[in-house]
């Protein structure tokens, strides 16, 4: 939801908006995670059925939220996976507890991610501790999305050095470390109930790019998106749109405007909301629309609310 969110945002806020250049960083930021997480799904689906993968997980230890990027659930162990997907050069400086990035001539420091799996660990133990999952030996991996990142290490700490793995090899990392393990903590109805658990106790991260950025929709390019030409120049005919700068024609064009309004101001609309977040100009074309891809209608005046279909 967060990279759907700055996303949908970034196509839709003007250029010569002053928090442009802002919500471009974040976007890319949110682009490369978002890259790298597809990714290592990607390779972890080549694991066999007896190892169950959860993704983004968020989750309440009984103090905090924490969150997981992947999840491998065996029956021997659990393993925490951390994704980082940088270009450049990683360094990680295992002596000083940080991690380096040198991209050109530009030298960043960053929080040390195998810190921040060790607490991962502990807020995952005390979170099964509350729900009565048993003491499983947890590990965790940092997966390197990115095949062109180079690698790094300062310090002798062979143990950390072994942790760091290619999305490419994760799998034979797998292996490798279920090969340690005899003993079975989990029955595979153990681990499905565990797999359940948690995802109805995962409580996604929620938070609205318009409130932090103190954005209405005055600040957002309205109409809808032509796939031709890219521009948010698509008019409403009597059965279609068409784009008055290039002549594309589309019978749906709509829906992917309805799906930002979604995804930036939630489920919950007036037909005059969308009227001006589409540049609709008919009051029956809009309420048309509205009507066909709503699961619920509230009122019965002009104030009138549709609730939107999930549309993403």
């Amino acid at each position: 939801m967060p990279h759907l969110q700055v996303s949908t945002l970034f196509r839709r806020l003007p250029r010569e908006h002053p928090l442009f250049s802002e919500i471009e960083s974040e976007f890319l930021k949110q682009s490369a995670g978002h890259y790298g997480e597809n990714t290592v799904y990607h390779f972890l689906h080549y694991l066999p059925s007896d190892y169950l993968i959860l993704k983004d997980l968020h989750l309440f230890d009984g103090h905090n939220h924490f969150q997981i990027d992947f999840l491998v659930i065996s029956k021997n162990f659990l393993l925490i996976i951390e994704v980082k997907n940088f270009k450049g050069e990683l360094i990680f400086d295992f002596d000083n507890s940080q991690l380096l990035r040198r991209l050109a001539e530009t030298l960043e420091v960053f929080p040390d991610p195998f810190l921040q799996v060790e607490h991962q660990k502990i807020q995952l133990a005390q979170w099964l501790a509350l729900y009565d999952f048993g003491n499983i030996p947890i590990y965790s991996f940092i997966a390197i999305a990115n095949p062109n990142t180079k690698i790094e290490t300062l310090g002798n700490q062979p143990c950390k050095k072994e942790r760091l793995v290619r999305a490419k090899g994760l799998v034979s990392a797998v292996y490798n470390l279920s090969a340690r393990f005899s003993k079975k903590f989990y029955s595979t109805n153990e681990m499905t109930q565990l797999s359940e658990r948690l995802m109805a106790e995962n409580t996604p991260y929620h938070v609205s790019l318009l409130k932090k950025y103190n954005l209405s929709i005055k600040d957002l390019t309205p109409g809808v998106l032509c796939k031709g030409c890219s521009c948010f120049t698509m008019e409403r005919r009597r059965d279609h749109w068409c784009c008055k700068a290039c002549g594309v024609k589309s019978k749906k064009a709509h829906l992917e405007a309805l799906r930002d309004y979604q995804i930036l101001f939630g489920s919950v609309v007036t037909s005059a909301e969308i009227k001006s977040f589409t540049g609709i100009h008919s009051d029956y074309h809009a309420k048309t629309i509205l009507i066909e891809n709503s699961a619920k209608i509230i009122g019965k005046t002009k104030d009138r609310k549709y609730v939107l279909k999930p549309l993403f």
